[in-house]
C-alpha cells in the first residue's frame, strides 16, 4: 500500500472524492477517550488529568467532572445518562452525566481496557497482573470477576446476551460468557477487537479486519502501518483509523480503492489515542494531544 500523508492546513484533498475536514477544536486538555451520547451530536470526553468533558457544537464545551484520575475507558449508557470510566490507577466510577457519582471502586487493570453497559450491568475488561478479567457491576457493585483469555472482549450477540469474542489462528471465535466458561488452547492472536453491531473489527500494527458477526468467514481487510487505534461507523461502511504518529484516516470499506490508499492527515505531534464516530451526523472525533472533531462529504 503506497500511503500518502496531507497535513492538517492543507486546503485540497488527495482525490477526487470528499475526505476528511477539520471542523472544531475544542478546549479539551489532553483527552484520551471519548464517547458519543447516543443518537446526539453531543460528545464526552475523558482526559489525562481526570476530568470529564461534554462538547457541544453548538452550545460549547463544559466540565462534567473532576478526579476521576487518568481516564483510559468510557462508556456511556444507551438508554440514560449513566456513564462510567475506568481510570490508570486502578479504578472505576460510575456516574451521571451532569449529575452525581453513584459508586466507585477497584478494576485492578493495567492496560487494554474497554466497558460497556448491558441493561442495569456495567461491563468492564482488561489486562491485570494475574491474567484478563471481566468484571460485571451490578448496583454499584462487582456481581463477577470472570477470567477470560488473553486478548479476549466481551461483547452482546444479537439477542443481547452476554459473549466472548476472540480472534485465533483458527478464526474468530464467539461463545456464550458464563461465570465459568471453558475454553480452547488455541492462541490468540494479536488483534486488538472491538464489537459492534453485525460485526467485529480486529487490529494490530499493521491494519485491520472486519468480521461478519454471522460469517465470519466474511472479512474485509485494509492495511496500514504504525497502526494505533481503530473504530468503525454505526453502519458498518466507514473506518476511522489514528497512528501512533500523529496522523488520522478514514476510508469507505466497500471502496477498494480507499481500503488501498485511505485519506491520511497529519493531525498531531504524538500518537492518536482514540478515534469514534457519531452515531448522528457526519462527526469523527480524535483524540491526540488536543481534541478535533471532523466532518466530510459523500
Amino acid at each position: 500500500m503506497s500511503e500518502v500523508t496531507r497535513e492538517l492546513t492543507h486546503a485540497h484533498y488527495l482525490h477526487d472524492r470528499g475526505g476528511l475536514e477539520p471542523l472544531l477544536r475544542p478546549p479539551v486538555e489532553e483527552p484520551t477517550c471519548l464517547s458519543w451520547m447516543p443518537g446526539t451530536e453531543r460528545l464526552i470526553v475523558g482526559s489525562r488529568r481526570g476530568q470529564l468533558y461534554e462538547v457541544d457544537p453548538v452550545m460549547g464545551t463544559s466540565v462534567l467532572a473532576t478526579d476521576l484520575g487518568w481516564t483510559t475507558a468510557l462508556a456511556l449508557h444507551p438508554d440514560d445518562d449513566r456513564y462510567v470510566v475506568l481510570n490508570a490507577d486502578g479504578g472505576w466510577t460510575l456516574g451521571k452525566v451532569g449529575g452525581d457519582v453513584i459508586a466507585s471502586g477497584k478494576h485492578g487493570f493495567n492496560r487494554r481496557m474497554s466497558a460497556f453497559f448491558h441493561k442495569d450491568y456495567a461491563v468492564l475488561a482488561g489486562d491485570a497482573p494475574d491474567g484478563r478479567f471481566v468484571l460485571v457491576l451490578s448496583g454499584g457493585k462487582v456481581a463477577a470477576r470472570i477470567r477470560v483469555p488473553h486478548r479476549a472482549i466481551p461483547a452482546l450477540d444479537d439477542s443481547g446476551k452476554l459473549v466472548l469474542v476472540r480472534s485465533t489462528q483458527a478464526g474468530l471465535k464467539i461463545q456464550p460468557l458464563t461465570r465459568n466458561p471453558r475454553f480452547s488452547d488455541e492462541e490468540s492472536t494479536a488483534h486488538n477487537l472491538r464489537a459492534y453491531d453485525g460485526s467485529i473489527l480486529g487490529f494490530t500494527v499493521i491494519g485491520l479486519v472486519v468480521w461478519d458477526r454471522n460469517d465470519t468467514q466474511n472479512t474485509t481487510s485494509l492495511r496500514m502501518t504504525d497502526l494505533g487505534v481503530a473504530s468503525l461507523s454505526p453502519d458498518g461502511a466507514r473506518a476511522a483509523m489514528g497512528t501512533r504518529s500523529g496522523a488520522v484516516a478514514m476510508a469507505r470499506l466497500a471502496s477498494p480503492e480507499e481500503r488501498a490508499r485511505p485519506d491520511l492527515v497529519r493531525a498531531f505531534e504524538g500518537p492518536v489515542k482514540a478515534a469514534e464516530f457519531a452515531s448522528k451526523g457526519r462527526w469523527l472525533a480524535t483524540a491526540g494531544d488536543h481534541l478535533v472533531v471532523w466532518t466530510w462529504e459523500d
